[in-house]
């Protein structure tokens, strides 16, 4: 659940397919948008996975 402003204040939002839409423009966005410098690197160097 997650709290969005209404006419009659701040409401939690319950139903599943207005979360999965709030966290596909949110988080997904930007976990995607973060992923990329990482995929270029493994490119780049030519790793099949990093190791810590």
């Amino acid at each position: 659940m997650y709290p969005k402003s209404t006419a009659r204040g701040v409401e939690w939002e319950h139903r599943c397919d207005h979360i999965c839409h709030w966290a596909d423009l949110t988080w997904f966005a930007l976990d995607f948008v973060t992923i990329i410098p990482f995929d270029i690197f493994s490119l780049a160097f030519g790793t099949d996975n990093l190791k810590a």
